[in-house]
């Protein structure tokens, strides 16, 4: 930020140039002290050696610092994600097609007239390099990240990009303020329109928020947080017990929902038996599925699991909870059989056998 703000010195007689910089270094230490101790306080000024490393040294906030390593660890392993239609990594232009489809069309438009307004009036440039130059060295910054994650991670570039829009106030004048006006109300609409589902919110250029997990995937649009309306709508419907494959940790049974639980990203105790599976991803058994659109996409999951929950993609949803939980109904067909199994799981059956069975209520058994 220092040397960002280094053109604000240009008119600094050189008398003063030392004390200017002197100034600013202590101001931005300060900043740094004041968030440090911060930071501490909320680990209840903790103070202990980082577990897992050979040091024994005592750190401050050795909890803040250990989840970083593994943060760290984590995001830097290799792997795979969703993103609009493909399976991969390595897209530079992730974060700005997530900006994109993810902010609301006024603030973009706002932005868009502020930057074409610092272009025209080019003297401006150096005043605004406290702006320009952390947003610029932000959205650098995604575009060499690994982490095709979420749209939470270019959120710390919007302040910049906000109070750069607010430019417009001085620069418009007469009808441009009444347009000006009309963009903000239009903002302030999408943010009441879109309460409380706010996380799951996509703008027109993605279809809304119906259609954003077609694009986008995970913490974009689902961070199971619609374990709450799941149970609303069940009771709405009067649906009682759901097979429910859910993108979250949370317990479905505090919220009351009682559920038989299918495949999912996270192994809870109440996410179901690993040992067995139940789901018959190419003929799915008769019930009420809920399903969580991260976990219809297979993110997060092998890449053998990718297409698990493949058949229910180009379906109609009877109902939805919030935008993130899918629910669709599937008819029984044919007579019910009991299907035993050993040492084999029911989606490891191969298609013409189950063809034989001539019904999708299968009963399972293990032995």
């Amino acid at each position: 930020m220092v040397v960002g703000l280094w053109p604000l010195a240009g008119g600094t007689p050189a008398s003063d140039r030392a004390r200017w910089w002197i100034k600013r270094a202590a101001g931005l230490l300060a900043v740094f002290a004041i968030g440090g101790l911060t930071l501490w306080a909320t680990y209840h000024f903790e103070f202990r050696p980082m577990s897992g490393l050979a040091m024994s040294w005592p750190v401050p906030a050795a909890s803040y610092f250990q989840d970083l390593r593994w943060e760290l660890e984590y995001f830097n392993a290799t792997r795979d994600f969703y993103f609009c239609g493909q399976y991969g990594s390595g897209w530079w232009y992730y974060f700005p097609v997530a900006f994109a489809l993810k902010s609301p069309l006024p603030a973009m438009l706002l932005i868009a007239a502020s930057v074409l307004g610092l272009l025209w009036g080019a003297k401006t440039w150096p005043h605004l390099t406290a702006l320009l130059f952390p947003a610029g060295a932000y959205i650098g910054a995604t575009l060499v990240s690994p982490l095709y994650i979420g749209y939470r991670y270019f959120v710390p570039v919007l302040p910049f990009l906000y109070v750069l829009a607010g430019r417009l106030a001085r620069l418009v004048k007469g009808r441009g303020r009444l347009v000006l006006i009309g963009v903000l109300i239009w903002s302030a609409l999408i943010a009441v329109w879109i309460h409380p589902n706010d996380l799951a919110y996509f703008n027109e250029l993605a279809g809304g928020p119906d259609n954003g997990w077609r694009c986008l995937t995970d913490s974009n649009i689902d961070w199971g947080q619609d374990l709450p309306a799941l149970r609303d709508v069940i009771k709405r419907y009067q649906l009682g017990r759901v097979k429910l494959s859910y993108f979250g940790r949370a317990f479905p049974s505090y919220y009351g929902i009682d559920f038989e639980p299918l495949p999912t990203y996270y192994g809870t105790p109440e996410q179901g038996n690993p040992l067995t599976s139940p789901f018959y991803p190419r003929d799915p058994a008769p019930g009420v599925y809920a399903i969580s659109v991260t976990n219809m996409r297979g993110t997060g999951m092998l890449p053998a699991k990718w297409q698990l929950y493949e058949w229910f993609r180009d379906k109609r949803p009877f109902a939805k909870a919030g935008y993130s939980i899918f629910l669709y109904r599937v008819e029984p067909r044919g007579t019910p059989v009991d299907v035993a199994l050993s040492g084999l799981q029911v989606d490891e059956i191969a298609a013409k056998t189950n063809a034989e069975f001539g019904t999708n209520d299968t009963r399972l058994r293990w032995f």
